[in-house]
């Protein structure tokens, strides 16, 4: 009594005690030996040298979506609301994914925290027959249903140490007279590599054999123990009660067959749900509307959009009403509306989405691959890949591009991310061999030719031709043109003053939009240049009117430097002839450029139009270098005039310095203002944009030289004999010096 007593006030537990726990642990872990041998097997096969182990989950990827479908239906029966037998015992015997209770609520949950790891990575497949442990009623109607289901005729069977396997021949049964009859109730196990008799392991007992039970793999002998049991009487009998419930269910005449009815209806009403839901998740998806709210409750304020047009549906929809209504009164818990699922829905139809586009691009064989890279709200690299193709699964032949996927970039150098695109084309099954042409922008990791993107692309397939943003090209020429002169990028600073001044204050936003009734003043952009013809566009058709809005805010302005920068500008910039030449002639650049920017960005654009568009733009600028000087003054003298503007140009000063000897030469004689402005302004930005044009579309000239006789029929059957085949001959010498670089 006194050492209970003792040990009870006992500070640290004693020696026994720990025995005892250490005793309990072993034997625990002695039970759990091999658990997880019934979600591995290691194959068997070990021809072609193949002896490396690999671990096979399960079964494969189509049964397992198979089995989702099918578990979906099975457990909605009777509401499947956990109270019923037939339910719960399917549960047990087919162990299916536990996908959709992650969403179980009385009502809708919030959002719970956690990553969904519970989306099928190991999934028992209810029609092998080695799942079949515990038969329940549920799981005998749906394999009745479905009937014993084999693998495809070519499926590979394991070998085993006898180098043997299971044959699609046992599937046959050769009678005494030569008549051959299937044996429809043989089936195979891939999880147990053994054959089972269907109809003995749904009604036969669990010890009338190794064909009902455990299964046979004595391939040696498996022909004579068929026979034997085919013969058997019990195997008749189960045969017989197989065969007779099959004719039960087809008239419905069944003993329960008012249950089948109540559960054939269950599931029309969950595949009539689940059909609603997929299409509520298809129509947000699509829009690129955002799913969820503050919270996942139906009829809460703030609930999101997914829930509200599920609310609205409920409204006029009976289905969707009948599911609301079970969710409220608590009837069943799978309601199939939590976030989880809806991202589930999204990876599936994108899933199947890419499986279209990657199968009309295997049909295709060649594309071509276009990458982008930009940084998301979450500070992290995204890189876009897009693959250009001709539809040929139609009879109607079109040239498209598909968007595949967004991937992390973790390094941003050129080989970080060939390496990244590498990777990715091997995950969507294609081949880099195939791809013929590649485009970027002209970013030093993407373009460079010795450590770009498409440098390391090259060295892997020096036939994927590179070609730069044609856009991207045109913008990076009017930046340089824009930056080449002082007085350019003064231009363009007073634009953005403008814009700024405006849209400083609602007040004063309302007096330009009083003043000018067509155009606003737009802000600049160092990216996209659209914007800066947009800005250039309000002042050429409105310069008056602006001037005009600029002395009312200066007028009406209580704030001294609002007050005077309005005055400054509507005096000294936009009231100055020089300012009003500059809009007409880079209104007249701008609209050249952008015309033929926007007809690059179409979606049908050919390589040789797009050639013939930048030809024409080389052609335009290069004329307007000659005589747009002369056209733009005569348009700037009739607008000054009637802004009564003085048509001076500023006069630059004179700079004398003093001669030290009499031998150096006398100050040389200063330009006017007009032939100062034509020549440091005018005709260096022109210079540097015919410069830029030549030199950034470079490349494309030499795969015109190259191609540019295959781009017309018609223009070919123009050209002689002789013409025709020396192009052919320079094209086969390019292909092949590429190749072997």
């Amino acid at each position: 009594m006194a050492t209970r007593d003792r040990d009870r006030f006992r500070k640290y537990e004693s020696g026994a005690s720990k025995a005892r726990k250490r005793n309990l642990r072993e034997e625990f872990d002695k039970t759990q030996a091999g658990a997880l041998d019934k979600y591995i097997r290691y194959p068997k096969k070990v021809g072609k040298q193949q002896k490396n182990v690999d671990l096979v989950v399960d079964s494969n990827v189509a049964n397992v979506e198979r089995n989702k479908k099918d578990y979906n239906e099975s457990t909605t029966i009777c509401g499947d609301d956990g109270n019923n037998e037939s339910s719960r015992h399917l549960l047990s015997a087919a162990n299916p994914p536990n996908f959709d209770n992650r969403d179980k609520s009385s009502g809708l949950s919030e959002n719970d925290s956690g990553e969904d790891n519970s989306f099928p990575m190991i999934v028992k497949d209810i029609y092998d027959p080695g799942n079949w442990e515990h038969m329940s009623n549920a799981l005998r109607s749906l394999l009745l249903e479905k009937g014993p289901i084999r693998l495809p005729d070519d499926h590979d069977y394991p070998i085993d140490m006898e180098k043997r396997h299971f044959s699609r021949n046992f599937y046959i049964r050769k009678m005494p007279n030569k008549e051959c009859v299937g044996r429809r109730w043989l089936v195979y196990s891939q999880i147990k590599d053994a054959a089972f008799c269907f109809c003995c392991k749904l009604y036969g007992k669990s010890s009338a054999g190794k064909l009902s039970n455990g299964g046979c793999n004595d391939w040696r002998h498996l022909g004579q123990k068929l026979e034997k049991h085919e013969l058997s009487a019990e195997h008749i009998n189960n045969m017989k009660a197989w065969l007779e419930s099959l004719k039960r269910m087809s008239r419905n005449t069944g003993i329960d067959s008012k249950m089948l009815d109540q559960i054939n209806k269950e599931k029309r009403h969950w595949r009539a749900v689940l059909t609603r839901i997929l299409a509520v998740v298809q129509y947000l998806a699509e829009n690129n509307s955002a799913f969820r709210g503050k919270t996942e409750k139906l009829y809460q304020p703030h609930n999101g959009k997914f829930l509200g047009l599920i609310e609205m549906l409920a409204k006029f929809d009976p289905t969707i009403q009948e599911h609301v209504r079970r969710i409220k009164d608590g009837e069943t818990h799978d309601h199939y509306l939590g976030h989880q699922i809806q991202n589930e829905f999204i990876e599936l139809m994108a899933s199947e989405v890419k499986k279209i586009i990657i199968a009309k691009l295997k049909i295709a064989k060649y594309f071509s691959i276009i990458l982008d890279c930009t940084p998301d709200v979450s500070h992290k690299e995204q890189l876009s890949l897009i693959v250009r193709f001709v539809d040929a699964s139609d009879c109607d032949l079109k040239v498209v591009e598909h968007f595949m996927e967004f991937f992390i970039a973790e390094n941003t150098t050129g080989k970080g991310l060939s390496e990244l695109l590498l990777v990715a084309l091997e995950k969507l099954g294609l081949d880099i061999d195939d791809c013929r042409g590649q485009g970027y922008d002209n970013g030093a990791n993407m373009k460079g030719k010795q450590q770009g993107v498409q440098a390391h692309i090259l060295r892997k397939n020096s036939r994927a031709f590179f070609t730069p943003c044609g856009c991207h090209s045109l913008n990076l020429v009017l930046g340089d043109m824009a930056k080449i002169s002082s007085k350019a990028v003064t231009f363009f600073g007073v634009l953005q003053r403008i814009y700024v001044i405006f849209a400083g204050s609602p007040a004063r936003w309302k007096i330009l939009e009083e003043a000018v009734p067509y155009i606003t003043v737009k802000s600049l952009s160092d990216t996209r240049w659209e914007c800066r013809i947009e800005s250039v566009k309000a002042l050429r058709y409105q310069i008056s009117e602006i001037k005009e809005a600029l002395f009312t805010v200066s007028d009406e302005s209580k704030d001294p430097m609002v007050k005077a920068e309005a005055e400054s500008l509507a005096n000294f910039e936009v009231g100055n002839f020089e300012f009003i030449l500059a809009v007409i002639i880079w209104y007249d650049i701008l609209f050249a450029v952008n015309t033929v920017s926007k007809s690059l960005q179409s979606a049908d654009m050919q390589l040789d139009v797009a050639i013939q568009q930048i030809k024409g733009l080389v052609t335009y600028l290069t004329n307007y270098r000659e005589n747009g000087f002369n056209s733009a003054m005569i348009t700037a003298k009739e607008i000054a005039k009637a802004m009564d503007v003085d048509q001076v140009f500023k006069q630059k000063r004179s700079r004398k310095r003093k001669r030290q000897f009499e031998y150096e030469s006398t100050d040389e004689s200063t330009l006017s203002g007009e032939d100062e402005f034509r020549t440091e302004y005018f005709l260096c930005i022109m210079d540097q944009a015919i410069i830029g044009m030549n030199t950034r579309f470079e490349q494309i000239r030499q795969y015109d030289s190259l191609f540019g006789f295959l781009y017309n029929i018609n223009t070919m059957r123009k050209l002689n004999n002789e013409d025709l085949l020396k192009s052919c001959m320079n094209l086969d010498i390019a292909l092949r010096s590429i190749r072997r670089a």
